[in-house]
C-alpha cells in the first residue's frame, strides 16, 4: 500500500523511511478505506514506544492530499530476506528473535485497548543490522480491540495465508491470534517452508509436516512450543505473550516460602524481610489509594503470593487479573501506573519475576515516564540476561529519573 523511500533529513542529516499513499484505487471508495487505514497505522505507530516496535517521528499530509509517515529507518532484513540471503536459521537465533517479538506483542497487547497486529508474516518482522534486535514494522492491519470485542477482517496478499490463525477468517481475532502468527513465523524460520494454511488444516486438505521432517537438531521443547502457539483452537493456544515466553523457557524459581529464603533486593537496594516488604508495599499503596482498595489490593497480592507457594499456578494468575480489575476504581492513569510500579516491584522482591514483568509492563503502558518501573524492569532483564531490554530500560530511567535517584542506583 503506497510507496516507501529513504531520506535523510536536511538540517541533521539523520536517516529514515518515508511512508506515502496516493490514488493508487480508481474505486473512490477502497480508496477512502486504503487512506483510512494508513492514517489508523500513522495514529497507532505514533502513539506507541517500545524497543520491538519501530518508531514514528511525523506524520501529516501534504497539499496534494498525499499521506506521508516519517519511521525509524531500520537497516537489516525482514524475516524472509534473512531465510532467501542464509537459509533456515540456527534454533538458538530464531528462538531469541521470537522472544524479543513476543515482548512487543506483550506491550501491544497490555495497551488499553489492546493493539492486535493481525499481519505477523515474515515480510513485516525485521532483523537489526547493528544488534539483531528485532522490530515490527508494519500495522497495516492493526486493530485495537474495544470493550473485549474480537476485530474481524481476513487476511489479503501472497504468502499471508500460512501464518493467519483459522479465526482470522471469521470468528474475528484477540491477543491469542498474534500468537498463532508468530509460531508460524518461528515454524518459517527454522524449516525455509511456509507452513499449511490454518483453513486448509482444519478442513483436513493438508497436514502441517513436522519440523523434524526437515531438520533433526531442533529440541523438542522448541518444537512443543511451536505445537502449543499454532494451535488451531485459540482456546488451546497460550493466553498471553508472557505465557507464550515460558514455554522456551522456564520461569525463573521463585521462593518456596515467604520467610526462610534469602531476600530479593527492593528497588532501593534495601534487603528487607518478607513482613517489612509487605509492610512497605501496604503503606506505598495507601498513600496513593483509598483505604479498602488499598487493603483489597494487599489481599489479592498475599493470596497469590500463598498460590504461588502451594505450586497452583492457575488460581495465582486469577487473583493477579482480579487486582487489574481494581482499575475501574481510579480515573487517573498516571496513579494507576503507579500502583502497578509497587505492585510490580514487590513481586521482584518477592522472587516472582514473571508477575513482576507483567505489571511493570503494564505500568509502562499506563505511563512510561515512570522511571521507578523502568529501573524495575532494566534489574528484571539484567536477571534474565537480557542485556538488550535491560540496557534500552537502564537508558529509559537514566533519562528520565531524577539526578539523585540516577547516582544513588547505579
Amino acid at each position: 500500500m503506497g510507496r516507501v523511500y529513504v531520506a535523510s533529513h536536511v538540517d541533521t542529516g539523520q536517516r529514515a523511511a518515508v511512508k506515502v499513499i496516493k490514488t493508487i484505487s480508481p474505486d473512490p471508495v477502497h480508496q477512502t478505506q486504503l487512506c483510512k487505514a494508513f492514517e489508523r497505522e500513522a495514529a497507532l505507530l505514533a502513539s506507541l514506544s517500545h524497543p520491538a516496535i519501530v518508531e514514528v517521528f511525523e506524520t501529516s499530509r501534504l497539499p496534494d492530499g498525499t499521506f506521508y509517515l516519517v519511521q525509524e529507518l531500520v537497516d537489516g532484513k525482514t524475516f524472509e530476506e534473512e531465510l532467501q540471503a542464509d537459509g533456515p536459521l540456527k534454533e538458538e537465533f530464531a528462538v531469541s528473535l521470537t522472544l524479543q517479538a513476543l515482548d512487543g506483542l506483550h506491550y501491544l497487547h497490555s495497551q488499553t485497548p489492546p493493539v492486535i497486529v493481525r499481519d505477523l508474516t515474515p515480510r513485516n518482522l525485521m532483523i537489526s543490522d547493528f544488534d539483531d534486535s528485532v522490530r515490527i514494522i508494519d500495522f497495516g492491519l492493526a486493530r485495537e480491540v474495544v470493550d473485549g470485542q474480537v476485530t474481524r477482517q481476513t487476511l489479503k496478499g501472497f504468502g499471508s495465508e500460512g501464518f493467519a490463525p483459522l479465526e482470522q477468517y471469521g470468528a474475528g481475532t484477540d491477543q491469542r491470534s498474534d500468537l498463532y502468527s508468530l509460531g508460524a513465523n518461528l515454524y518459517f524460520l527454522l524449516t525455509g517452508q511456509v507452513p499449511v494454511a490454518a483453513f486448509n488444516q482444519a478442513a483436513g486438505v493438508e497436514v502441517l509436516p513436522l519440523i523434524s521432517e526437515f531438520r533433526d537438531d531442533i529440541s523438542e521443547k522448541t518444537q512443543d512450543a511451536i505445537r502449543a502457539l499454532m494451535q488451531l483452537k485459540r482456546d488451546d493456544r497460550p493466553s498471553s505473550a508472557i505465557e507464550a515466553k515460558t514455554l522456551f523457557r522456564p520461569p525463573t524459581p521463585s521462593r518456596t516460602t515467604l520467610s526462610t529464603s534469602s531476600p530479593q533486593p527492593s528497588i532501593d537496594s534495601e534487603v528487607l524481610s518478607s513482613s517489612e516488604g509487605t509492610l512497605v508495599f501496604t503503606q506505598a499503596l495507601s498513600s496513593k489509594l483509598r483505604p479498602q482498595i488499598a487493603e483489597r489490593i494487599v489481599e489479592l497480592v498475599e493470596e497469590a503470593l500463598g498460590y504461588v507457594v502451594e505450586d497452583d499456578d492457575a488460581a495465582a494468575m486469577a487473583s493477579l487479573e482480579e487486582i487489574l480489575e481494581q482499575r475501574v476504581w481510579l480515573g487517573n492513569d498516571a496513579v494507576w501506573a503507579e500502583v502497578l510500579q509497587e505492585i510490580g516491584t514487590f513481586m521482584f522482591f518477592e522472587g516472582l519475576f514473571i508477575p513482576a514483568f507483567h505489571f511493570l509492563e503494564r505500568c509502562i503502558g499506563f505511563d512510561d515516564n515512570n522511571w521507578k518501573a523502568h529501573l524495575s524492569l532494566s534489574r528484571l532483564y539484567l536477571q534474565d540476561l537480557d542485556l538488550k531490554q535491560s540496557g534500552y530500560h537502564l537508558r529509559r530511567f537514566e533519562a528520565l529519573a531524577p539526578p539523585s535517584a540516577v547516582t544513588a542506583n547505579l
